[in-house]
């Protein structure tokens, strides 16, 4: 099953097209499109309960920093569940680092290392947060790099504060 949750901004033919074209084959896809969370709940209710609840819902986090400045920012700004994840995620990462976490990813350029990778689990964090609170729950959560601590995370294997910590010292450690 392959799903999109789209912020402000997005048309749906481009979710579409990138379902179609960017996404492998699966039994079910499904866009969820709107403009707050109410949107989000909205049409997720509307859906059929057999796409609404697609059997192997995978979550997938990558290893790859964010190479935007501001990344998950208007995320951040517009929904409170996101927010308090990311929030939490950071947290768990500040006695490990010098600075604020929300400061450095959302600055002017792109953060280096470490700030990238811890940015980049605060993220996932948040989105695994965003998505469960519109009802997409796992049935299991994968990654690579970065993303294995998010997925261990998510999946309540791993602690905040142990993978704030697992996190920084990946990013020091290098590729």
């Amino acid at each position: 099953a392959a799903a999109a949750l789209v912020a402000r901004g997005a048309h749906p033919a481009d979710v579409a097209h990138s379902l179609v074209h960017h996404r492998s084959a699966g039994d079910v896809r499904v866009g969820l499109v709107g403009t707050s969370l109410a949107d989000f709940r909205a049409a997720r209710a509307s859906l059929q309960p057999s796409v609404a609840r697609p059997p192997g819902t995978v979550f997938v986090f990558g290893g790859r920093t964010p190479d935007r400045p501001g990344a998950g920012a208007e995320l951040y700004a517009r929904f409170p569940v996101f927010r308090q994840a990311f929030d939490a995620a950071a947290e768990a990462v500040r006695p490990h680092l010098d600075g604020d976490l929300r400061t450095t990813l959302w600055g002017e350029r792109a953060p280096a290392e470490p700030w990238a990778s811890a940015g980049l689990f605060a993220l996932q964090v948040g989105l695994a947060a965003l998505w469960r609170s519109v009802g997409v729950t796992p049935t299991a959560a994968v990654g690579d790099g970065v993303g294995a601590l998010a997925a261990a995370t998510v999946a309540g294997v791993l602690g905040r504060a142990d993978a704030g910590r697992l996190v920084v010292i990946h990013a020091r450690s290098g590729p």
